[in-house]
């Protein structure tokens, strides 16, 4: 990830209106930074998701 994108994500994550583009963007910037998807899965969000919806999200953003 570049330093442009990871920018943008931090952005997203702490001033976007809607809450799901927030909690996205927390996703990925986990992952970016090392996380496993299964992890921010279960531990990494307030809500937990299935692991592949996470990793719907990451295919969707790196398409």
């Amino acid at each position: 990830m570049t330093l442009t994108e990871e920018t943008k994500l931090i952005h997203l994550r702490d001033k976007a209106t809607k809450p799901y583009l927030r909690e996205r963007a927390s996703a990925l910037l986990q992952i970016a930074t090392g996380a496993c998807g299964a992890w921010v899965a279960q531990h990494g969000l307030l809500k937990a998701r299935k692991t592949d919806t996470i990793y719907d999200w990451l295919n969707r953003y790196e398409a």
